[in-house]
């Protein structure tokens, strides 16, 4: 009898979704590749090529790889699922990626930057009076409180479109264990297993009843981990901090307060042009904080 192969490719969500699997099914041979990170995409064509099932986090919409689509995969030898890659910055409305003609700037200890930080420093305000503009007064201002709505609305869309089942999800998550995202597009493992166990049934490799595995290792909660901060977690029934978490492999203390998170970004800023800084969410948070908060006089 032979050994069914599998294969996830997509954004980092294939560690977990890979993890998932193997609980599902530990006779499979089964492979993961984070598209640009593990393998370039044109690789990951012919890798996937003799594989079963490939569950494939590349869209119909997706200009650029339209060759790891579902409908491009799919063949007589070879079924191949769409699984859309769980976004949801409801949780996080104060994180974004600076560009730099097409690279990513990194921010402190993450690719992710602190949009108030980020237009704080454009604003010439201290890390310390920074720090002090993550309330609920500005966080409104800036539309983060509608965030989570916008954000809940996106996702039972996008899910419904490709065939999920999402009702309820976030919303026992939250009771049962609070924030469900570690950052905008790092979600918890619950998410990921519901999910994975979801396109696996789709893919028919799974019985239709099959529960979803509850001990699967939550790989991207050793990444880089955001605060849900109080103002916004008060909005949906949870405590909230403002308390960072570095990556597990640095090594030491995780934790790292708003302030201290700040000064470093400050510290990356000081060598990035300000063009580059002030692009996008940034740039118009800098104009609502500049309009807002006059700085110090020297």
């Amino acid at each position: 009898m032979s050994i069914l192969r599998i294969g996830f490719i997509g954004s980092c969500q294939v560690a977990g979704m890979k993890a998932t699997a193997e609980k599902l099914l530990p006779s499979a041979l089964i492979d993961a590749q984070h598209i640009h990170v593990t393998m370039r995409p044109e690789d990951v064509r012919e890798h996937v090529r003799h594989f079963d099932v490939v569950i494939t986090q590349v869209g119909d919409g997706d200009a650029d790889m339209p060759y790891l689509r579902a409908s491009s995969l799919t063949s007589p030898t070879l079924k191949a699922v769409y699984l859309p890659t769980f976004v949801f910055s409801g949780l996080h409305p104060d994180m974004a990626y600076i560009a730099d003609h097409g690279k990513v700037v990194h921010g402190a200890h993450s690719d992710m930057h602190s949009i108030i930080g980020a237009a704080c420093f454009l604003a010439q305000l201290s890390e310390a009076r920074a720090a002090k503009l993550f309330n609920k007064y500005i966080f409104a201002e800036l539309g983060y409180f509608a965030e989570y709505e916008v954000s809940y609305r996106f996702m039972r869309e996008t899910y419904a479109a490709a065939g999920y089942d999402v009702d309820g999800l976030v919303e026992r998550l939250l009771a049962e264990s609070g924030a469900f995202m570690h950052t905008i597009n790092h979600p918890s493992i619950q998410i990921i297993a519901e999910l994975t166990t979801q396109a696996l049934k789709k893919a028919g490799i799974v019985a239709p009843d099959v529960a979803v595995p509850t001990d699967v290792h939550d790989a991207l909660k050793e990444h880089f981990v955001g605060p849900v901060f109080p103002p916004l977690a008060r909005s949906i029934g949870l405590a909230g901090s403002t308390t960072y978490l570095k990556p597990a492999q640095s090594g030491d203390d995780r934790e790292i307060g708003l302030e201290e998170y700040l000064k470093r970004s400050y510290e990356i800023y000081r060598s990035v042009d300000r063009e580059t800084i002030a692009q996008g969410r940034i740039r118009e948070a800098f104009g609502t904080i500049g309009a807002l908060v006059a700085p110090p006089r020297s």
